[in-house]
């Protein structure tokens, strides 16, 4: 069956939406030196920049993947849309580091909406082979986001200000808008016409609200409190209860928020494991390298954004290709290569030297196995989760997808910013840090090589 045109076309809308999602988190990195120095701001209020937009998308993505297949996609993704859209104007106008933080965090609602809402349209509005093309575009598209976002960054903040890496999102936002809003109509409200009965598990959102948001906000504020001081410890003590109460109040829910049985589908959770390790990856990588680039090269923000390039080209290149393999082939191989060349870039970021000709080699093959990797793992990871599931679950299933690997992000990066913050010299955290990377990629591959391959796959019940 023939794919309408104006469906290809609200592709494009739907992808654009979700791109902002992706490079408002990438995009921001590399003009982090700069925002220091003219807000004033310390470390901890730039991690704080970075981590309360993944926090945020974190908590509320499941539930705003079960909203949209509830109450309705259409009009909720324009909702989404808007407020990313004001709220990246609030940011650009800004002069103060708390303001900037809060502006973020409204943006992370915006992109907790627009996500699920978007994704779950698209597998709506197209079906058969074409699905596999369609959800190999907006992923290749959101990848682009991520990839670019650090090359965009360093040359909008070099030529202009640190203030265009949020006014940069506005004609995207009018476009997507534009776009979705002549293309898409109400016959996609829904996961199909019969009536939908399931409501919103308020219990289950608010305990995992809670459960991470102090899990992410103790190890962000562990260094400065100390991690024994008593204000850590209550944080600890709440997310423990918190996510322990959890885990009990969703089985016992007749509409649970994050559906466990997903889990017990070898191919989702291989897919949702693979991009934990990319976005983690990347969320750490795109923190740091910038920094490393400013502090220890004294690189302005457009030759960081350039030294990132083979990040962006290698990704962009790659991605496409490998969703179309995907089709042919399946995932499996390439989850594994994604893993294994996380490895190396990693490997070569922890053996950066303070010789300038053998650290611009390290760079050079640290950024191109990054790039390569992105776009292998983001190529096959998303759809082969999303694919092995069915499209009544379409929404949740992205909302879990999407919360679990940023959530991988978020702990992921404050981690790493605790380790960095222990060491007193520069380089010494560093290393740190890619020794963290090091052994995830590690426990990562041969987690999913132990329970993808050498395990029966398990259907959701």
């Amino acid at each position: 069956m023939n794919t309408p045109t104006k469906n290809w076309f609200a592709l494009i809308g739907l992808s654009l939406a979700s791109f902002l999602t992706a490079i408002d988190f990438a995009i921001v990195n590399t003009a982090l030196p700069v925002m220091q120095i003219a807000l004033s701001a310390s470390f901890l209020q730039l991690q704080w920049i970075m981590n309360v937009y993944v926090l945020v998308i974190c908590t509320l993505l499941v539930t705003m993947g079960r909203f949209s297949d509830i109450v309705g996609r259409r009009c909720l993704l324009y909702l989404g849309i808007i407020i990313f859209g004001m709220t990246s104007l609030l940011c650009g106008v800004v002069n103060n580091a708390g303001y900037i933080i809060t502006g973020r965090a409204l943006q992370g609602i915006g992109s907790a909406i627009i996500i699920p809402c978007s994704l779950a349209i698209v597998t709506r509005i197209f079906q058969g082979s074409s699905q596999g093309k369609a959800l190999g575009v907006w992923t290749s598209i959101n990848g682009i986001g991520f990839a670019i976002g650090p090359v965009l960054g360093g040359f909008l903040t070099h030529f202009l200000s640190w203030r265009w890496v949020f006014f940069i999102n506005i004609p995207v936002v009018i476009l997507s808008l534009i776009i979705c809003l002549s293309s898409l109509d109400k016959a996609i409200d829904r996961a199909d016409d019969s009536k939908i009965t399931e409501k919103i598990d308020w219990p289950g959102f608010i305990y995992f609200t809670l459960g991470i948001a102090c899990l992410v906000s103790a190890i962000i504020q562990g260094p400065s409190w100390g991690w024994l001081n008593w204000q850590n410890k209550i944080l600890f003590s709440i997310a423990a209860l918190a996510l322990l109460t959890l885990c009990w109040v969703e089985k016992k829910a007749q509409h649970p928020m994050l559906k466990f049985r997903l889990f017990l589908n070898k191919t989702f959770f291989a897919g949702v494991l693979a991009n934990f390790a990319i976005v983690t990856f990347a969320y750490v990588i795109f923190f740091f390298l910038p920094l490393y680039l400013h502090v220890i090269r004294q690189e302005n923000t457009n030759q960081i954004g350039m030294m990132l390039l083979p990040v962006t080209v290698t990704m962009t290149l790659v991605s496409p290709l490998v969703g179309h393999w995907v089709d042919k082939y399946g995932g499996k191989f390439f989850m594994l290569l994604g893993l294994i060349l996380l490895f190396i870039s990693a490997l070569a970021q922890y053996c950066f030297t303070t010789q300038s000709f053998i650290n611009f080699i390290l760079i050079l093959i640290a950024t191109f196995s990054m790039g390569l990797a992105w776009g292998v793992i983001w190529g096959s990871a998303t759809h082969t989760a999303i694919a092995a599931l069915p499209s009544k679950d379409a929404g949740l299933a992205a909302g879990a997808l999407w919360t679990i690997q940023n959530l991988g992000g978020a702990v992921g990066l404050a981690i790493a910013g605790a380790l960095f913050r222990a060491q007193l010299i520069f380089t010494v955290g560093y290393a740190v840090v890619m020794e963290f990377l090091i052994i995830l990629c590690v426990v990562l591959f041969f987690t999913i090589l132990r329970f993808y391959f050498f395990s029966e796959n398990t259907k959701p019940l």
